[in-house]
């Protein structure tokens, strides 16, 4: 997939709450998360009920965050609400814009447009 590693959308939210998005980062131990009035997004290193504990030190009380995974253990101190099946997308760093199919008229004071 480009140039990026595969490894880098294995864990999404891990990875980005450990480089571009690491001054966001609330941590204990495996588990980490962006800050609820940011993201509602967690992650853990790796997908065990001892990393989803320290996850669960992280939240408030009644409070939902969404991880990022294929399976996870259900320790009796979490509740899972519902799954979220959804593809991954990936932006190119370099892309070209599709040619214009419209007309774009930068208006004025005063100016009416004419159609």
């Amino acid at each position: 997939m480009f140039d990026l590693p595969e490894s880098l959308f294995a864990n999404p939210v891990w990875t980005a709450l450990h480089t571009k998005h690491r001054h966001f980062a609330i941590s204990a131990g495996e588990a980490c998360r962006y800050p609820a009035d940011v993201a509602p997004f967690a992650a853990v290193a790796s997908p065990t009920e001892a990393a989803l504990l320290q996850l669960h030190s992280l939240l408030v009380p009644s409070e939902s965050v969404w991880i990022a995974a294929e399976s996870y253990p259900h320790p009796t101190q979490l509740v899972f609400e519902q799954t979220l099946e959804c593809l991954q997308m990936v932006l190119p760093a370099k892309i070209e814009p599709p040619a214009a199919r419209v007309e774009i008229v930068r208006f004025r004071a005063g100016r009416r447009p004419r159609w």
